[in-house]
């Protein structure tokens, strides 16, 4: 299980031009759940992160901070871009 306080998230290490696959639960599947998992990853000026969530039941929400731990950008359920 990822971490689910900021100072313990997992950290996430790619290279240029890398992917990675995370297969993870977050809370009962299907149920409404305060559970989450946070992970840790670096970018640089000029570089782009994707992330495709298939969950099935259109509950997922996504939130990234920046360094000091302040949101840049969120979805909510039924959203397909952190910026809708």
């Amino acid at each position: 299980d990822a971490g689910d306080l900021v100072p313990d998230a997992l950290p996430v290490l790619l290279g240029t031009n890398q992917s990675l696959s995370v297969v993870a639960s977050v809370g009962a599947v299907g149920a409404f759940s305060d559970d989450v998992d946070l992970y840790r990853l670096t970018l640089l000026g000029g570089e782009t992160l994707r992330i495709r969530v298939e969950d099935g039941f259109g509950l997922t929400r996504l939130r990234l901070f920046d360094a000091q731990g302040r949101p840049i950008g969120e979805n909510g359920p039924g959203t397909s871009s952190l910026f809708d």
